[in-house]
C-alpha cells in the first residue's frame, strides 16, 4: 500500500477542478447579472403596462387625437408628443429621456407651493430599458386610434436585444366620458 498520489492522479484532479470551476463561474454569472436584470426588466414590463392603462382610457374617452409635431424639441430624438382632449380635460403624452411623461394641458390646476409635493399636473413613468411608440392613426383628417408597440432594450456582450415585445391599438370614443384623472 503506497502512501501518496502519483503526479499524474493529482493532475487529472487539477484538471477535473478546473472543469468544474467554469461550470460554476458560468452558473455564478447568471446568479449575479443575468437573474437580477430579468427581474429590473419585469418591473419596468409593469411600468409600461401602467401606462397603457392610463393611455387606453384617455384614448377611449377622447373627442380629438393628434400628434404635435409642434410641440417637440427642434432636434429631440422621440416621436411627436399625442395630444389627447376628452370631456373636460386636454392631455399629452410625451417621451423624453428617462421615461413617459403624462401632462394636463388644459385646464392647469395649481401647482403646490411646497416643492416635495407632486405636481397634479404632470405624471411621469421612469424607464431605462422599456421602449414604447406610438402612431396616430387618422381618417377623414382626424384621429381614429392610436397604434402602440412596447419592448425592452438591453444589452448582452455589447449587442443590443429587444424582447417582451408587444403591439395594440387603441380606437377613440370607444368608452366616452371616460378617462383616468
Amino acid at each position: 500500500m503506497r502512501k501518496g498520489y502519483l503526479l499524474v492522479e493529482l493532475l487529472g484532479v487539477m484538471a477535473l477542478m478546473i472543469m468544474v470551476t467554469l461550470v460554476l463561474d458560468s452558473l455564478f454569472v447568471n446568479l449575479t447579472r443575468d437573474i437580477p436584470r430579468s427581474h429590473r426588466m419585469l418591473e419596468e414590463n409593469n411600468y409600461l403596462q401602467g401606462i397603457l392603462v392610463q393611455l387606453e382610457a384617455d384614448i377611449d374617452g377622447a373627442h380629438s387625437i393628434y400628434q404635435d409635431p409642434e410641440a417637440s424639441e427642434p432636434n429631440a430624438i422621440f416621436q411627436a408628443p399625442i395630444v389627447i382632449e376628452l370631456d373636460d380635460i386636454t392631455v399629452s403624452y410625451l417621451q423624453e429621456e428617462d421615461g413617459i411623461v403624462r401632462r394636463t394641458l388644459e385646464p392647469a390646476l395649481p401647482i403646490p407651493s411646497d416643492p416635495n409635493e407632486p405636481n397634479p399636473n404632470q405624471r411621469k413613468w421612469p424607464l431605462n430599458y422599456g421602449r414604447l411608440k406610438w402612431k396616430v392613426w387618422m381618417r377623414d383628417n382626424e384621429g381614429c386610434a392610436v397604434e402602440v408597440q412596447t419592448y425592452m432594450e438591453h444589452s448582452v456582450s455589447g449587442t443590443k436585444k429587444k424582447s417582451l415585445a408587444n403591439s395594440r391599438v387603441f380606437f377613440s370614443g370607444a368608452n366616452p366620458g371616460a378617462g383616468i384623472r
